[in-house]
């Protein structure tokens, strides 16, 4: 309730009126005033979704396949390019689905090594491989 001194200095029919008039009169910037609101928040949607999809994308771009991992790794052994070879041939032969497992155990490089040699290959036998990679499993596991 308002203190009675000020109420009754306030004229309600002259404050109504400017109301009434404020709000009853037409606006000639409302539509341009309703589509720069709507431009702005669409503005604003395409901006965030820009920005998820950067960020994706990114994400994406940290990821290696099993393949593409391998042949990092291989590139930073710092082996010759016959070893190189060898080593992807053995990968891509025996199918491995982690082939830098491989490069970590001596045991599934062993393994590896024996189904590749025990399988055919298009010009034969593959046995006279194996001297090639018990060469490589030296440089690979004792250093040398």
């Amino acid at each position: 309730m308002m203190p009675p001194y000020l109420a009754e200095g306030i004229n309600r029919s002259y404050y109504l009126r400017s109301l009434h008039q404020h709000f009853s009169s037409p606006n000639p910037n409302l539509w341009i005033e309703i589509l720069l609101g709507v431009v702005l928040i669409a503005s604003l949607l395409v901006a965030a979704w820009l920005a998820w999809r950067w960020q994706r994308w990114r994400g994406e771009q940290g990821e290696m396949s099993p393949a593409a991992l391998y042949r990092y790794t291989l590139a930073r052994l710092h082996l010759s390019a016959g070893d190189v070879w060898w080593l992807w041939r053995l990968a891509k032969t025996v199918r491995i689905p982690h082939p830098t497992a491989l490069l970590i155990s001596p045991e599934l490089y062993d393994e590896a090594v024996k189904r590749f040699c025990e399988s055919s290959g298009l010009l034969g036998s593959r046995k006279r491989a194996e001297s090639q990679f018990t060469a490589i499993r030296a440089r690979l596991f004792t250093g040398q």
